[in-house]
């Protein structure tokens, strides 16, 4: 098996290929034919300058290959750390939020439990202000049926009766 040079790149193609594997320059085989102008080969001859060249050209490609690759996954791995960054801010900046939510949720309990107590406490003053201040109990003169309590717990006494 022959080699010859690409007209495209230069690389080392094998007499039966249709196209060269580097470039993918089409060219012309060779079966049993003469080559002539029209051919896409260089003439040349074989030995083992081609077949080392071959060999470089090949190993070459592999080493680019494989560097191509190495980038790849070094590119790759980059963008995996990143989305996984980006992940675990956004899930501490979420479970934060939720965090300072329920406390002021709990703040804002407290308040309402205080505010309740001192209107509690509150209510609780001015009834015993009323019970102070309210006037003494009924004689025993007048009937308790005859008294009416008002709305807000004030006692009314009926007028007193003339004697005839």
């Amino acid at each position: 098996m022959a080699l010859f040079k690409c007209p495209e790149c230069g690389h080392a193609v094998s007499e039966f290929a249709q196209t060269c594997p580097n470039c993918g320059c089409p060219l012309k085989p060779l079966h049993g034919q003469e080559r002539g102008e029209e051919d896409h080969y260089p003439k040349g001859g074989t030995g083992k300058a081609d077949e080392k060249e071959l060999e470089t050209s090949k190993t070459r490609m592999k080493y680019e290959a494989d560097e191509k690759k190495r980038a790849n996954r070094g590119l790759i791995a980059i963008v995996i750390i990143l989305i996984a960054i980006v992940c675990a801010g956004a899930a501490l900046y979420i479970i934060n939020s939720m965090n300072e939510q329920a406390d002021t949720e709990k703040k804002l309990e407290q308040l309402q439990n205080e505010k309740q107590e001192q209107s509690d406490d509150q209510v609780k003053e001015d009834n015993a202000h009323e019970e102070e201040n309210s006037e003494p109990a009924p004689d025993s003169e007048s009937s308790p049926e005859d008294s009416v309590v008002t709305d807000d717990g004030t006692v009314i006494e009926p007028p007193p009766e003339e004697a005839e």
